[in-house]
């Protein structure tokens, strides 16, 4: 699992982090602490930013804590090496169902009953719709919900929905957990807070054969940081755990290519696009 740290101390940190988000914290940096000297906030180490040389760039998570100097610090990490969105992000857009105390773990209640989040998913749709490829002309829409990406979407799209039950007009209904999935005649496969539901990815992931794949994913080890797992290590109402770099093989394994990514705390946005397509 990858290490959290939170980069500044101090009264925005409190306000950003709930007691139980500070209990995840590995260790604390801060441009205030000198060099080689260590410093100690709310019971977790302080380092000079400079600790961070000493980790392997994919096995730490930074957060951003204080907005207000959010692009001093990103430029900042970003001459050590250290990639916005993938590496680190900006504390204050984390969604707030991350700081839950969820109980519920069936994926049904926490579609039906969890509203918070709901902005954010519209929002979700408006950025990965801005990555959709010009050339596409029909997508399907996997878990299409009540059809957020309908209203993003260029007029000469067509529009197809796919979920476990009847969402309206232009609908598939399966369950991709039971059933085989349907010859699907379109451009764009489209993935958005989907993945996280289904049992088996491989089996999945081999009966998609459209030009294009984008996707949303959650990946287990950055859900883990804010309390979304039960004690068993599953995140509550989903049915896997993989972490984003194990989802993106899945895929390439399928012969794509990744050709974007992209992204914001918790989440990250991935563009695929066919081997044989490629020109």
């Amino acid at each position: 699992m990858k290490k959290l740290v939170v980069f500044f101390t101090g009264k925005w940190t409190e306000k950003l982090l709930s007691i139980d988000s500070l209990a995840k914290v590995n260790y604390f940096v801060d441009n205030r602490v000198p060099d080689n000297e260590l410093d100690v906030w709310h019971g977790k180490p302080v380092y000079s930013p400079l600790k961070l040389l000493e980790e392997r760039k994919e096995d730490v998570l930074i957060i951003i804590a204080d907005s207000k100097y959010y692009q001093e610090i990103s430029r900042q990490l970003s001459k050590m090496g250290f990639l916005e969105n993938i590496h680190y992000y900006n504390g204050w857009n984390i969604p707030e169902e991350y700081f839950l105390n969820m109980k519920k773990n069936d994926w049904k209640y926490f579609e039906e009953e969890i509203t918070l989040g709901r902005a954010s998913w519209d929002e979700r749709a408006a950025v990965m719709s801005s990555m959709i490829p010009e050339d596409v002309r029909s997508i399907i829409d996997f878990g299409c919900g009540n059809q957020r990406l309908k209203k993003y979407l260029k007029e000469d799209i067509q529009y197809i929905g796919l979920d476990y039950i009847y969402r309206g007009e232009n609908t598939i209904v399966c369950d991709v957990n039971q059933d085989t999935l349907p010859s699907i005649n379109a451009d764009c496969a489209y993935m958005a807070g989907f993945l996280m539901y289904v049992k088996r990815m491989d089996r999945f992931f081999n009966q998609i054969s459209t030009k294009y794949i984008l996707l949303s994913y959650e990946g287990h080890e950055v859900c883990s940081m804010f309390g979304v797992y039960e004690d068993r290590g599953k995140p509550l109402c989903y049915e896997n755990y993989k972490n984003l770099w194990e989802v993106i093989q899945l895929v390439l394994d399928n012969q794509y290519r990744l050709i974007k990514i992209s992204g914001r705390i918790c989440e990250t946005f991935c563009l695929f696009q066919r081997c044989s397509d490629v020109g």
